[in-house]
C-alpha cells in the first residue's frame, strides 16, 4: 500500500455521515411604529432545511421541497438558502461536501419573512453539521448575508428575531452616519398575556414595491411623534398594557402609504378593534397583517372578524394566532454515525 492510498483510506475511516434537520420561524417586522428596528418571531409558521454530509470535499448540492402552489427554482444560483449554505462553506471550508434541501412552507411576499425563514434555516442547518457548531450570535451575519440578496438591503427585523426567538429591537452602529448597518440587537421581554393574530390574504406584495411608497423625508415634529409612539408602545408590551397598545401601535410615516397597497384594509383593522383586540398593524411589507390582544379568545375572535372582511370581498385568507415564539430557529432532527 502506498502512501497516498493510506492516506485516502484514512481520510474515509474520518469522515462521518451527518444529518441535521432545522426550523426557522416566521417573523412580524416593524409592530407599527418600530419600522426596521423592531421584529418579533411567531412560531406557528415557518421553513425548515436538511442537510447531510457528503464525503467529497467541495460538493454542494441543492434540492426544493415545497408545499406551496408556485413553481420555486431550485437553482442553487437563485435561491436565498442554498446562497446562505454556500456563503458559510466558503467562509471555513469543510473537508466534506453537503447536501442540502429546502422545505418550502411559508408563502412567498407574504409580509411574513419568508425570504428570512429560508435563511435563517439554512444557516442553522449547515451551522449544526460542523463538529463545533457556532453560537447563534455568530450567524447574525450570515443570516443578513442572506436578507440582502432577498431584498436589496440587510435588515435584521425579519431574520435576527427568527434566528434568536422574541421580541428583538435592531440597534444601528451610531458611528456610520450614511446608512443603517447593524451593530446589535437586544431582546424585548413581551408580557405572558399577549396573544397576536396573524392573518395573510391571498395578495402578493414585493418588499422592494413596497418601499418605494415610503416617504424619503419627514419632519421633526413627526420624527419626535414616531420615537414617542415606539417607546410607549415597546414599554406597553412589556408592562402587558392594553391602552398604551391601543394609542401607540398605529403610525403614519409607514402604515398609512402602505395600508393603500392592501385591499379593504381600513374595514379588516376596524373589524379586528371592534372583535377587542388592542391594536392591528401591517406585518412587515405586507399584505399580512397582525393584531395584538390579551387572550387566545380574542385573538381568534379577531381572527374571523378579519377574515370574515376579506371573504365577504372574495378574497381568500389563512389565519394563525401564536403567542411570541421564544425559543427561535433550531434543530428538529439530528443524526450522526
Amino acid at each position: 500500500m502506498n502512501a497516498e492510498t493510506h492516506y485516502l483510506q484514512s481520510k474515509t475511516k474520518q469522515f462521518k455521515n451527518k444529518y441535521v434537520r432545522s426550523f426557522a420561524p416566521a417573523s412580524v417586522a416593524n409592530l407599527g411604529v418600530g419600522f426596521d428596528v423592531l421584529g418579533m418571531s411567531i412560531g406557528s409558521l415557518g421553513d425548515e432545511v436538511s442537510a447531510k454530509r457528503l464525503p467529497k470535499k467541495g460538493e454542494f448540492i441543492f434540492k426544493m421541497d415545497s408545499s406551496l402552489d408556485v413553481d420555486l427554482t431550485d437553482n442553487p444560483d437563485d435561491n436565498i438558502a442554498a446562497q446562505v449554505a454556500k456563503k458559510i462553506l466558503f467562509d471555513f471550508n469543510p473537508d466534506w461536501g453537503v447536501e442540502i434541501t429546502l422545505h418550502k412552507n411559508m408563502p412567498i411576499g407574504s409580509g411574513l419573512g419568508s425570504s428570512a425563514s429560508s435563511s435563517v434555516a439554512s444557516a442553522v442547518a449547515i451551522n449544526g453539521l460542523f463538529d463545533e457548531p457556532m453560537d447563534k450570535n455568530s450567524l447574525i451575519p450570515y443570516v443578513l448575508y442572506g436578507e440582502g440578496l432577498a431584498t436589496g438591503v440587510e435588515h435584521g427585523d425579519n431574520v435576527v428575531p427568527s434566528l434568536i426567538g422574541g421580541c428583538c429591537c435592531i440597534g444601528f452602529d451610531s458611528k456610520i452616519k450614511d446608512e443603517n448597518i447593524i451593530d446589535k440587537f437586544y431582546s424585548i421581554p413581551i408580557h405572558e398575556k399577549f396573544v397576536f393574530t396573524i392573518i395573510h390574504p391571498n395578495l402578493i406584495i414585493n418588499t422592494k414595491d413596497a418601499r418605494k411608497v415610503l416617504p424619503d423625508t419627514v419632519s421633526l415634529a413627526t420624527m419626535t411623534r414616531q420615537i414617542s409612539q415606539a417607546s410607549c408602545l415597546i414599554f406597553g408590551l412589556m408592562q402587558g398594557n392594553e391602552s398604551i397598545i391601543s394609542k401607540y401601535l398605529y403610525d403614519d410615516v409607514v402604515t398609512t402609504p402602505r395600508s393603500k397597497l392592501i385591499a379593504h384594509f381600513s374595514d379588516v383593522r376596524q373589524a379586528a378593534l371592534n372583535s377587542g383586540a388592542s391594536g392591528v398593524g401591517i406585518s412587515g411589507s405586507g399584505p399580512s397583517l397582525f393584531a395584538i390582544s390579551t387572550s387566545q379568545t380574542k385573538a381568534q375572535n379577531a381572527a374571523i372578524a378579519m377574515q370574515s372582511v376579506f371573504s365577504s370581498n372574495n378574497i381568500f385568507s389563512r389565519y394563525y394566532t401564536s403567542k411570541v415564539d421564544k425559543k427561535g430557529a433550531h434543530i428538529i432532527e439530528s443524526s450522526i454515525d
